[in-house]
C-alpha cells in the first residue's frame, strides 16, 4: 500500500491544478492539510473541520469540495475516515462527494455535521453509501 502521506501530496498537487484550471482560488489551508502528516500511515482519513481554529477563515466551499474531490477519486480506495464538518457545503457540493464516497470500498466513518445540506442532498448522499457496511459513524445533524 502506498504511504498516505505521498498519497495526500498527491491529491494537494492535484488539487491545485484543478484550482488553475477552473481559475478557481486556491484553498490554502486545504493544501496545507493535505501536506501534513498523517498519525497512521495506513489509512487516509479527510478530516478538514470548520471550526478548527486554522481553517475557521478558510472553510470548504462547494467549489472547493468539488475540486477535492476530483482530485482524490484515483485513490478512493485508501480513504478511511472522512470529516468535512463545520464547512459550507451544500447540496451542490455533497453530490461531488456522494460520487466519490461510492467509489470508497472501506468507509468506516463520515461527518458533515454543520453544514449546509438539505433533504435532497442527503437522500443524494444516502444512495452512494447505503451499501458500505464497514461505516460505523455517521454524523450529519
Amino acid at each position: 500500500m502506498s504511504h498516505v502521506l505521498d498519497i495526500k501530496a498527491k491529491i494537494a498537487k492535484a488539487y491545485e491544478e484543478n484550482c488553475a484550471k477552473a481559475e478557481v482560488t486556491l484553498n490554502k489551508a486545504l493544501v496545507r492539510y493535505l501536506n501534513e502528516p498523517e498519525p497512521d500511515p495506513e489509512r487516509l482519513n479527510l478530516i478538514f473541520r470548520g471550526n478548527h481554529k486554522l481553517n475557521f477563515s478558510s472553510r470548504l466551499s462547494d467549489e472547493d469540495l468539488i475540486l477535492l474531490c476530483s482530485a482524490a477519486e484515483p485513490f478512493a480506495k485508501h480513504i478511511s475516515h472522512v470529516d468535512f464538518s463545520y464547512n459550507l457545503i451544500t447540496d451542490t457540493g455533497i453530490n461531488s462527494l456522494g460520487r466519490l464516497l461510492g467509489l470508497v470500498p472501506r468507509l468506516e466513518s463520515l461527518n458533515l455535521q454543520g453544514n449546509l445540506i438539505e433533504i435532497d442532498g442527503a437522500k443524494e448522499l444516502a444512495d452512494n453509501i447505503k451499501k458500505k457496511t464497514l461505516l460505523s459513524i455517521l454524523t450529519l445533524t
